[in-house]
């Protein structure tokens, strides 16, 4: 119904917001990898693999991991609070900070 508009909202910005991490992750793992790639060629070196430089983990590719990871740990209790209250307290309280 229209009353649990604000909650389907919530939700559907998060899922954007899911996307934009998991979008960021995957050009962090790309721009890391032409860096290593350019400075191994630089230095006359064999430059290493992208599975090599994706799972290594380090700088750019960790922050993009962590925020990834932090938001699909989040997800099961954020969503599930938006709409408990939502059905339980207020429709419109539990998709907005302040009201």
């Amino acid at each position: 119904p229209a009353a649990a508009a604000p909650a389907a909202v919530a939700t559907l910005a998060f899922v954007v917001l899911l996307y934009v991490f998991l979008f960021m992750q995957s050009v962090a793992t790309f721009v890391e990898y032409a860096n290593v790639r350019r400075r191994a060629k630089a230095a006359g070196q064999q430059p290493p693999s992208l599975r090599a430089v994706k799972y290594a983990g380090k700088g750019l590719i960790f922050v993009a991991n962590r925020a990834v990871g932090n938001t699909l740990e989040q997800a099961l209790p954020f969503l599930t609070g938006v709409w408990l209250h939502a059905a339980l307290v207020d429709t419109r309280g539990g998709a907005v900070c302040v009201d």
